[in-house]
């Protein structure tokens, strides 16, 4: 019986969540290079929900690595 190869799977890039320009003015020296690192790092599971009046947040994620399939649990409140 023939198998079918397995594709790989998509993770989307942190830099679809959160650009250079989202990060504080001080980090500004930094921009190429942050910008290279949240290109990527890639996630899975994005969660979040804001509250009624908006005056708080919470965002999760699982960051994923491409070395034995790991993942990270990470977590913003």
């Amino acid at each position: 019986m023939p198998t079918k190869p397995v594709s790989p799977r998509y993770y989307p890039a942190l830099s679809e969540l959160i650009t250079v320009d989202d990060l504080p003015d001080f980090l500004q020296f930094a921009e190429t290079g942050l910008e290279t690192l949240l290109s990527r790092i890639h996630y899975k599971n994005f969660q979040f929900s804001k509250s009624v009046r908006g005056d708080s947040a919470f965002y999760s994620l699982e960051v994923v690595t491409t070395r034995n399939e790991h993942s990270t649990y990470l977590e913003i409140c």
